[in-house]
């Protein structure tokens, strides 16, 4: 995600002139991991404005290699290519812009919702499921690290803190009213989707599952006490 952001990679799906995309050869893939970022590392960098993006890509890439693995060995074909909707940058955003020697490249940047996390790709439960806008850029862009580490934005734990800090973006509470139970439920749908699909192995998507489990910023749902009736003398 952050490579279209910081590091011109619409350019791989339009070439070096105009907005048209290529088409992709039968033999071939393009899986984009919506929200990731380039470099995959948690020690937050002092001189990076914002956090870290905080999307582990390690898991869908295990599974791509095995249906590479397949698909050479014994001809089954992998998952189709998933890709993000594109959109020309907007005026003043921070984007990596084309090279001056390629004047009629044009470079696009992923579609958001209005969280503004990406659309379309290979979406992993944290994103599908969100508790924060993931891959957006980070800054100063003139830091390598920071550039392509991207940033992670976390929502606001109930509406009254998001009203106080005026973030249009739903609150934890408000999104997920059922507390972790809801939270949890909803990112065990979205990884059973994606192994069946053939994005993610279920060997992952259990620890996805047990992760979210553990999450500490939403609270277990209250279990309804239980009336036992009692004989009256």
């Amino acid at each position: 995600n952050i490579d279209y952001l910081s590091g011109r990679a619409s350019l791989t799906r339009t070439g070096a002139q105009g907005v048209a995309e290529r088409p992709i050869p039968p033999c071939v893939r393009m899986y984009d991991l919506a929200g990731a970022a380039h470099l995959n590392i948690r020690d937050q960098d002092k001189a990076c404005e914002f956090a870290h993006g905080q999307l582990d890509w390690s898991a869908p890439l295990r599974a791509q290699l095995l249906t590479l693995e397949q698909w050479v060995a014994s001809q089954t074909s992998p998952p189709p290519s998933a890709l993000m909707a594109l959109r020309k940058p907007q005026e003043n955003e921070r984007v990596f812009l084309a090279p001056t020697y390629l004047p009629q490249a044009v470079v696009l940047v992923p579609q958001t919702d209005v969280d503004n996390n990406p659309l379309g790709g290979v979406r992993l439960p944290d994103l599908s499921v969100p508790l924060g806008t993931h891959g957006r850029p980070n800054a100063p862009l003139s830091n390598n690290v920071c550039r392509l580490a991207g940033s992670y934005m976390p929502f606001a734990k109930n509406a009254s803190d998001r009203i106080a800090i005026g973030d249009t973006r739903l609150s934890l509470q408000e999104r997920y009213p059922g507390g972790l139970n809801d939270y949890v439920m909803r990112i065990r749908e979205a990884s059973d989707l994606l192994v069946s699909q053939g994005y993610l192995l279920s060997s992952d998507a259990a620890v996805i599952i047990h992760a979210a489990a553990e999450e500490t910023l939403l609270a277990p749902s209250p279990t309804r006490p239980i009336f036992r009736s009692q004989n009256i003398l």
